[in-house]
């Protein structure tokens, strides 16, 4: 990783990227190779421009003056402290966060896109949100202007160089809309490179990418910015006696209140654009011909239609409800437990880890103290033979050693078949380089996919009944 030092140009070609980078201390200039160039370098991506991959959209969306204030005395003034308040009043609508929690805040004054933030007076329209009169102290830390947009670059791609991020959109920064769809965008990109660079991915699966994430950006770009305009609508349109006191006053405010309340929900609790949005043109996905449900900004439906999110479930504790791949008889037990905690019908997934994988996940050493000063040390061996795994507990007390031992077993493919068919799992599908008598030097996993039958209880009440007879 290289700390201050900026890439001022690259060179994409049939097999890598040529980037070109400057320390920014010294102003030395070096050349880096490399196979691939992600650049997540913001709204202003000098590689995006160099790519050729224009921005497209709505140029204006809406007008905003941020001021970053100090006000001491200004907790006290709110009846109910929030992160959030939201200020409606027919002079000047916008929001108020609490920075720290104490006497830094930051508002934004939200104008319509033809606003002209030049003549606004940023005093008076502070003042105006936070309901405070000419003689209320506060101190200007930092202040803003700037324009929301919409705008989705044509591309993602150039080759070998891809964009991430602000550099690939841009919307309204409402609720880290913003954030998420970026760290979603590398998320997106970082598996299938892992898969490339580790051999079990074609080269081809990176053309996925765009063809997963522009459409899903567009979606979310287009929610924001209706969000900017319902909130617009809002402010523009309050009631002449929204600050009359008595019931009429009191009832509007509550209608008002109720209206910015459930707008504000949405934004900020939006399971739908987190949870709710698909894949739906993916060349790595295998469609079953079923259209995925619709989602809003707040709500979804979760599903199984390839190219969704996976369903989410609760589980129970791996460790509590089947145990570990102790030996060969404890296993039996593991799988007899897995068989019980199923639905009939249900599947589940077991996983066997091959030597070199397992290398990986046991170099640490573990080393605990007891409330009795007692000190146990977890000690890990893989055998050369690799037809097993120790892992030792050493208990050391008053200078004496104790050892706690479980091994755990490799199979091959045909006898984890086997032993879960034994129990009544029905191996569906074995996926894996272990499958098989021998094991080679890269062994990684084997996966077995079980399911429990769907008629096992109906077969089992039936011979209960025949022997009753």
């Amino acid at each position: 990783m290289l700390n201050r030092t900026r890439v001022v140009d690259f060179v994409p070609e049939e097999s890598g990227v040529l980037a070109t980078a400057e320390n920014l201390d010294t102003g030395e200039r070096f050349e880096i190779s490399a196979l691939y160039l992600v650049r997540c370098d913001g709204a202003h991506s000098d590689v995006r421009r160099k790519m050729g991959a224009k921005f497209s959209g709505d140029v204006v969306v809406m007008q905003t003056q941020s001021t970053y204030i100090r006000a001491p005395q200004l907790l006290a003034t709110i009846p109910k402290p929030a992160w959030l308040n939201v200020s409606l009043n027919p002079r000047c609508c916008g929001y108020l966060f609490a920075i720290g929690g104490r006497e830094r805040w930051l508002i934004h004054n939200w104008r319509p896109p033809t606003g002209d933030l030049a003549t606004l007076d940023r005093d008076r329209s502070i003042r105006q949100i936070l309901g405070v009169d000419s003689t209320f102290p506060f101190e200007i830390l930092a202040k803003e202007d700037w324009t929301g947009r919409r705008m989705i670059a044509e591309r993602f791609r150039d080759r070998r160089v891809f964009l991430c991020g602000d550099a690939a959109h841009i919307w309204v920064p409402f609720a880290g809309y913003g954030m998420n769809a970026g760290i979603a965008d590398a998320m997106n990109l970082s598996w299938k490179f892992a898969g490339v660079l580790n051999g079990w991915g074609e080269p081809a699966i990176l053309d996925a990418y765009e063809l997963e994430r522009q459409p899903v950006t567009e979606q979310v770009s287009r929610y924001a910015m209706n969000t900017s305009f319902t909130r617009e609508s809002l402010g523009s349109s309050l009631p002449h006696n929204l600050e009359e006191f008595g019931p009429e006053g009191d009832a509007v405010r509550a209608r008002i209140g109720k209206s910015a309340y459930e707008q504000n929900v949405g934004q900020f609790c939006c399971g739908g654009l987190n949870f709710g949005y698909f894949y739906k043109n993916s060349p790595i996905i295998a469609y079953d011909g079923e259209e995925a449900p619709g989602y809003t900004i707040y709500d979804f439906v979760q599903s199984t239609v390839p190219g969704c999110r996976t369903p989410h479930v609760w589980l129970r504790s791996m460790f509590t409800s089947f145990g570990y791949f102790n030996d060969r008889q404890d296993d039996r037990t593991v799988l007899e437990n897995m068989l019980t905690s199923l639905e009939p019908g249900g599947a589940c997934i077991i996983e066997v880890l091959g030597k070199e994988r397992l290398a990986k996940i046991l170099q640490p050493t573990i080393s605990t103290v007891l409330p009795d000063g007692t000190l146990m040390v977890e000690r890990h061996e893989i055998f050369d033979d690799w037809t097993r795994v120790r892992n030792e507990w050493l208990l050391i007390r008053n200078g004496r050693a104790k050892s706690f031992k479980f091994h755990h077993t490799i199979y091959s493919g045909q006898e984890l078949r086997d032993r879960m068919e034994r129990v009544g799992l029905v191996a569906v599908k074995l996926h894996g380089n272990l499958d098989g008598d021998e094991y080679g030097p890269n062994a990684e996993r084997l996966i077995a996919i079980g399911r429990k039958p769907a008629s096992t209880h109906l077969k089992r009440r039936h011979t209960a009944a025949g022997d009753s007879q």
